[in-house]
């Protein structure tokens, strides 16, 4: 799939930003090819946006296991099973 003109044809994702890690439902981390140092969006429901940090720290938090998915106005309380590899006995309310 070619991104020069972006991954969306709907121009909701920015030409340059290219999904990099899928969360499910239709749920995206994202890397921009734009920025040198490849800062990260995210994609959820029709909308995208920064997540204010580089490949390099979402790979460092990825390695940590503390790698989240980056909602606008933080993780709705019935989004706690978007988190990977948590069994549902230990999952966050």
């Amino acid at each position: 799939m070619p991104y020069e003109n972006g991954p969306d044809p709907s121009g909701r994702i920015p030409a340059g930003v290219v999904p990099l890690y899928d969360w499910g439902c239709t749920m995206w981390s994202m890397i921009d090819f734009r920025d040198p140092d490849g800062a990260m969006w995210s994609n959820a429901d029709g909308g995208c946006w920064p997540q204010g940090i580089s490949f390099a720290q979402w790979l460092v938090a990825a390695m940590d296991g503390e790698l989240r998915f980056a909602w606008p106005d933080g993780v709705p309380a019935e989004s706690e099973w978007h988190r990977p590899n948590t069994p549902a006995g230990q999952r966050e309310t």
